[in-house]
């Protein structure tokens, strides 16, 4: 199974959209903030990471940036 990290901070959006990729045969971890993303991303490893930009604590686009700089090359 596809392993996908749902990061959003609005909650009924992270719902349905985690409803609807689990229909797609996705396991799906949810995370409602930057920080709560990172520790899950420095946890386990992802098939896929869909993120807000704009959410609270880290930002998406911060997100990126640490997965791309420093935990890509593990």
């Amino acid at each position: 199974m596809r392993k996908l990290l749902l990061i959003e901070d609005d909650d009924l959006l992270r719902k349905s959209l985690a409803h609807f990729l689990r229909n797609q045969q996705f396991e799906v971890v949810e995370a409602s903030n930057g920080a709560e993303a990172l520790d899950e991303i420095r946890a386990a490893s992802f098939n896929v990471i869909i993120t807000d930009l704009n959410i609270p604590y880290i930002g998406g686009l911060e997100i990126i940036n640490v997965i791309r700089n420093e935990l890509f090359l593990r």
